[in-house]
């Protein structure tokens, strides 16, 4: 069960976590490996109820694509972080589902070449591009939620 602090400005998903036992990748002090067999295993399945409400949501993208390669939901504990890194794939989207002013991602804006500091808000979407650099700071505030859907 996510824990209440999951998206406290938002009713529909504290609904579907008091709702449904929800699967969720942990990512402990960063562990590729983890996050890796996380994707893959059923002790970490994104529960149905949980796993339809985001796919409703990510649908609602302007380049939203039924052939998307995976679909997580990734806890981070207060020290848990993800070190600056480039991804593969085609475009993946970051949903927030919990607020804080502290925490939150760093994305490089590929047009200026700056990085930006985006806090996390729930219900925010933020689009990561293929090539750009990006990292989450180790967390500081309280539990961190986000769900990632991702193209090749």
């Amino acid at each position: 069960m996510i824990e209440h602090q999951l998206i406290e400005s938002n009713v529909t998903w504290k609904r579907a976590a008091a709702d449904c036992a929800v699967g969720y990748s942990r990512v402990p002090q960063y562990n590729t490996a983890h996050v890796n067999r996380a994707y893959e295993s059923d002790q970490w399945e994104i529960k149905s109820e949980l796993r339809e409400l985001l796919i409703d949501r990510f649908k609602q993208l302007p380049d939203y694509r039924d052939d998307w390669m995976f679909l997580s939901v990734q806890r981070y504990d207060i020290g848990d972080y993800i070190p600056p890194h480039e991804d593969e794939f085609q475009w993946h989207y970051l949903l927030l589902l919990s607020d804080s002013d502290l925490d939150g991602l760093v994305l490089e804006n590929l047009q200026t070449g700056r990085f930006e500091f985006h806090a996390d808000r729930a219900d925010n979407m933020i689009k990561i591009e293929q090539r750009a650099q990006h990292w989450v700071n180790p967390v500081r505030d309280h539990a961190r939620y986000t769900a990632v859907i991702a193209v090749m």
